[in-house]
């Protein structure tokens, strides 16, 4: 559980020459000298650390992080670990780097990792994307494709590559993962609208066919797919791809979101269709009908428009995701921890846990833990495996 007392760490630099590298082998790098991170234990201490630095993080959860059922001896590994990267830091950069690497403390039964958020690579992905979503709000396309760019460059296919090696189920740096795969996903889709709207159909075309392959049921995707090849005279192929992601969604028993429909109405040339009629264009899709006229009430029209993220309109806030409270209480979900677990890894009372679950429900619209799931993967926000 994260403590509060943050004077344990000393001021840092707002330029620190030392970066702390998660997303791909777990290093840390300094100009051409880069020093990879042996042994998972440390590995891990290191990640629990620097992606809440300056915060005092207590030893019993970083063990919740590493382990769903931490071994007897978990503490004492935790501590050993962490003394070993006190000396890793301290002997390959004080010469050099003198009160500019990063400073691990310890201070009444918790760790703190001193160094500077933009330092590790985890948290600078993180604040490229915001920066170039306020971007695209603010109406610069250019800048923000720019700094969408800059971030997905810190973005390997293989992020937290650590994981592969380590024995211990690792939960809370997995559900970590989980949520930076998505970001990424969700990042990359609102750099092919950057593209799509300042022009670069053609060129988007190709990624995002590689994309829609690779992830057959996220809607947004196959959405602009289908706009991009409507755009550029492509229509049969368009229709094609629309029709494929009809059958995938109805394999799923899952209809497709207005925003998909609506692309498919464009590359057609419709703004409306017949209730009943179904996709003529779509084999074995007979029970698919096209949306009607929208017959929705105004209070509908707003809760589809939340539901599924309008994205054609760069203004309205791209990349629409839950709070951020309720994102972490629907990663614990996934992994399916606990209650009481889950609680533990994200320092909240059991009631208070209970109580946020409760109101995660309340924001999907659904009943149950399992309904959550799915209607999480309908809405985009995790990605499903594959």
């Amino acid at each position: 559980m994260p403590l509060t007392d943050l004077s344990v760490c000393p001021s840092t630099k707002d330029e620190a020459p030392i970066s702390i590298h998660l997303l791909g082998a777990t290093e840390l790098v300094a100009g051409r000298l880069r020093v990879q991170v042996e042994d998972e234990v440390r590995q891990g201490v290191l990640a629990a650390l620097a992606l809440r630095p300056n915060q005092l993080i207590g030893v019993e959860s970083i063990a919740a992080t590493l382990w769903d059922k931490p071994p007897a001896r978990a503490l004492r590994q935790i501590l050993a670990a962490a003394d070993e990267l006190r000396k890793l830091l301290n002997d390959t950069f004080a010469d050099d780097y003198p009160g500019q690497h990063p400073v691990l403390l310890g201070h009444a039964g918790a760790l703190a990792l001193c160094t500077t958020p933009a330092t590790v690579d985890v948290l600078l992905f993180e604040t490229k994307t915001r920066n170039a979503r306020a971007q695209a709000m603010a109406g610069d396309l250019n800048e923000a494709r720019s700094l969408f760019r800059e971030a997905l460059s810190l973005h390997p296919k293989q992020p937290f590559s650590m994981l592969t090696a380590m024995s211990g189920a690792a939960p809370g740096l997995r559900a970590e993962c989980l949520k930076i795969r998505e970001s990424a996903l969700s990042a990359t889709e609102d750099l092919i609208e950057m593209e799509l709207a300042l022009g670069g159909h053609v060129t988007a075309i190709p990624e995002l066919r590689d994309l829609v392959a690779g992830f057959p049921l996220r809607e947004r995707l196959r959405k602009d797919l289908v706009l991009a090849l409507s755009r550029t005279g492509r229509t049969q192929e368009a229709i094609d791809v629309y029709c494929a992601g009809v059958r995938a969604l109805a394999d799923a028993g899952v209809q497709p979101s207005p925003e998909l429909t609506d692309a498919y109405l464009v590359a057609v040339g419709r703004a409306t269709a017949d209730p009943l009629e179904p996709h003529s264009s779509c084999p074995n899709s007979a029970a698919q009908p096209v949306p009607a006229t929208d017959l929705r009430t105004p209070a509908q029209k707003a809760e589809d428009h939340h539901t599924f993220r309008l994205h054609a309109n760069l203004a309205a806030g791209i990349g629409w995701q839950p709070p951020a409270h309720l994102r972490a209480v629907l990663e614990q979900l996934l992994s399916g921890a606990t209650d009481t677990t889950a609680s533990r890894r994200l320092g909240l009372s059991p009631r208070t846990y209970s109580r946020r679950v409760s109101e995660l429900l309340d924001y999907l619209g659904v009943d149950s833990r399992f309904q959550a799931g799915a209607e999480a993967l309908h809405r985009g926000w995790i990605t499903p495996s594959r």
